[in-house]
């Protein structure tokens, strides 16, 4: 009798623990949503990433919020993010070139495998630009035919010799068997600015938008905003480097999550208003499925890979 009684009562507290404290799964999304924008506020990535997240956040029912975490080229960023929690609430955004660049020229703490990225919503013009009105040539043509007669002449502006204007300079060079006197400068604009006033002959550069200066080669796809410029394929050179923006989670998010971000990204970067948007900053809209991503970045790390052996550029330190 008192066995049976014991066990009644086991059964009892058994019974009443799984009333009181059921297996239980938060709901996603339950909370804000933080992308984190490892650049500076109010520039091209923050301003187009805000309409994303306006609508994410109708969509998704939760507050979509960006959190500006700049310096040491990003890396400040990228590394609090890789050190996030895998929840699906602590995002990043960036450049798919960016990120790869990073993790193979750079002494970071951090790699694109840290990561999975969710979607890309736009395309950035990385483009080999002249001041407007050189003399010397008016077109791509013609400049690389400049640059082979006068080897080692023409010097270079970008932003930078460990990122993707370093990358896509040390393409052209291996691909069109030209040098350039490489200037890096703090910054995009910096360089166009150096260029419009005639102490650079060219830049690499990720914006179009500055005036006195004009773009002759597109380094990744066809844009919109400049039909007549051509690209890297239509010249003949076996590469492409595109700059896809596009939204990370760290790596080991649930799928069920990553899915249900990766929707909604796409759903806002069809928005027509959204496209208006980034044809204003000077971007092109592309949609690209975390999936789509992930190939292109392959691609990118084939051709820097190329160019890492063959010394075209050289890493801060062996990898």
């Amino acid at each position: 009798e008192m066995r049976k009684n014991s066990l009644s009562a086991l059964l009892f507290i058994l019974l009443s623990l799984s009333f009181a404290s059921p297996c239980y799964t938060e709901e996603y999304p339950a909370r804000t949503i933080n992308i984190i924008n490892p650049f500076l506020p109010g520039g091209w990535m923050d301003l187009a990433l805000r309409p994303i997240i306006e609508r994410m956040t109708h969509d998704l029912g939760v507050s979509v919020i960006t959190t500006p975490t700049p310096g040491a080229g990003g890396s400040i960023g990228y590394t609090k993010a890789a050190q996030s929690k895998a929840d699906g609430y602590t995002l990043v955004l960036s450049l798919h070139s960016t990120l790869l660049c990073n993790d193979m020229l750079r002494d970071v703490k951090y790699s694109v495998d840290s990561f999975e990225p969710i979607a890309s919503f736009c395309m950035n013009p990385t483009a080999l630009a002249i001041k407007s009105g050189d003399s010397r040539f008016s077109n791509v043509k013609e400049f690389i035919d400049y640059a082979k007669l006068h080897p080692n002449e023409l010097s270079l502006g970008m932003s930078g010799t460990k990122n993707t204007s370093g990358a896509a300079t040390a393409l052209l060079e291996a691909k069109s068997g030209i040098k350039f006197k490489w200037i890096p400068f703090n910054g995009a604009l910096a360089a166009n600015a150096a260029l419009a006033s005639g102490h650079v002959d060219c830049v690499v550069t990720q914006t179009l938008k500055s005036s006195g200066i004009t773009g002759i080669l597109l380094f990744g796809g066809k844009m919109d905003d400049y039909p007549n410029i051509p690209t890297t394929k239509e010249m003949g050179y076996s590469f492409e480097w595109a700059d896809y923006l596009t939204i990370y989670a760290p790596k080991g998010i649930a799928s069920e999550k990553r899915d249900l971000i990766e929707k909604a990204i796409l759903k806002a970067g069809a928005s027509p208003e959204v496209h208006e948007i980034m044809k204003n900053l000077g971007l092109q809209s592309v949609l690209l499925t975390g999936e789509q991503v992930s190939a292109e970045t392959q691609k990118s790390r084939d051709e820097l890979t190329i160019i890492i052996e063959k010394g075209y550029i050289e890493p801060e330190i062996a990898k």
